[in-house]
């Protein structure tokens, strides 16, 4: 038997975003379920790009009826998608953290020109050869699979992590006030995904003491 996790719950009335951010500071994670409306609608998913646009820390779009993962763990996989090939070690190490906390499998999926595809795989697998050497003895090992492809973006993660436990994106660091916002292929994938889609938390400028949404997450 599991042991019992403490649950409470608040039943508000008014502003979602502004009653989630007033008491989401000392969580260590942010789950929002992702809604059913068309793309279109004007508030579609915009509940939860608004609060991973201005929360410090990891959120968790989920879907309304998550697709059951076929095989569970240990051999549930974790997606990742990498915008740019050369700064992605904060993301991709993310990514196998979670992967190693489910005992499962890492995917990195690039997309790209087929022009850039041999260029940018050398730059994956050597982050992941680094990411390998950083590794502690003791940690499960990761089996992982490097993916550059062409196509939108969207339409490629979507299906490619559609055997996926979570798919992990990065959120883009604005200089705005609010910290970070997240781009456009995030904000779709959040608002409706076949999987729990993650955006890990930002971390504290050592100088200022900000929270940064750190550019290689983008």
């Amino acid at each position: 038997m599991r042991d019992a996790v403490p649950v409470s719950g608040e039943l508000a009335h008014g502003q979602i975003v502004d009653r989630v951010l007033a008491g989401v500071a000392s969580a260590a994670y942010l789950v929002v379920e992702q809604s059913d409306q068309p793309a279109w609608a004007p508030s579609g998913g915009e509940v939860c790009a608004q609060l991973a646009d201005q929360v410090a820390v990891a959120v968790f779009s989920v879907p309304r009826l998550p697709a059951p993962v076929d095989p569970p763990a240990p051999f549930a996989t974790i997606s990742v998608g990498v915008k740019d090939p050369l700064t992605n070690g904060a993301l991709i190490s993310e990514a196998r953290s979670l992967a190693q906390s489910v005992r499962g499998r890492l995917r990195v999926v690039h997309v790209a020109e087929r022009s850039e595809h041999a260029e940018a795989r050398d730059l994956l697998e050597t982050t992941v050869h680094r990411l390998d050497g950083l590794e502690v003895s003791s940690a499960p090992t990761v089996e992982t699979s490097i993916e550059v492809t062409e196509g939108l973006p969207v339409s490629v993660l979507r299906e490619t992590s559609s055997d996926s436990a979570a798919l992990v994106l990065g959120r883009h660091h604005r200089h705005r006030a609010g910290g970070g916002t997240l781009g456009p292929v995030a904000r779709s994938l959040v608002h409706r995904s076949g999987c729990p889609v993650l955006l890990p938390s930002p971390s504290r400028s050592a100088s200022s003491g900000e929270w940064v949404f750190q550019t290689e997450w983008a």
